[in-house]
């Protein structure tokens, strides 16, 4: 968004926060977490440590900084460790939202900003599925 040509005199960005331009002030840190519906971690045993390219990812690619569908397992990928298929079978979706609904579904894994899904972690209607949680260098500003 250019501020210049806009008519907006605030917004909140997802993102790295890479804006030198403009005056940023961090709302909150974000942690990643990959997560499924109870149902689909319990159906596929890989979860638990078996082959990984069994499952099926969903993949958001909507309100990041930078247009990679994958941008967020990948960054989840680098500072875990773990080394996940990208060319098996997935779903990418432009809407962060669509992505939690049919991870809820049982369609497969998704990455959960965890500030947004907390609520369905709490209810039990996502769970964890790879054991590793990694503070994310984003933030919402």
């Amino acid at each position: 968004m250019d501020f210049n040509e806009e008519r907006v005199d605030l917004a909140i960005y997802y993102g790295a926060t890479r804006y030198p331009d403009l005056y940023q002030q961090r709302l909150m840190a974000e942690s990643l977490l990959p997560v499924c519906s109870p149902r689909y971690r319990q159906q596929y045993r890989p979860l638990s440590g078996g082959d990984p390219a069994a499952l099926v990812w969903i993949h958001a690619c909507e309100s990041t900084d930078v247009q990679d569908q994958f941008a967020e397992w990948r960054l989840w990928c680098q500072h875990s460790g773990q080394a996940l298929p990208f060319d098996g079978r997935y779903y990418a979706v432009n809407n962060h939202s669509l992505a939690i609904e049919m991870a809820l579904n049982g369609l497969g894994v998704v990455m959960g900003r965890k500030t947004l899904i907390q609520p369905l972690l709490d209810a039990g209607r996502l769970v964890p599925c790879l054991k590793m949680k990694r503070p994310r260098p984003l933030a919402m500003t």
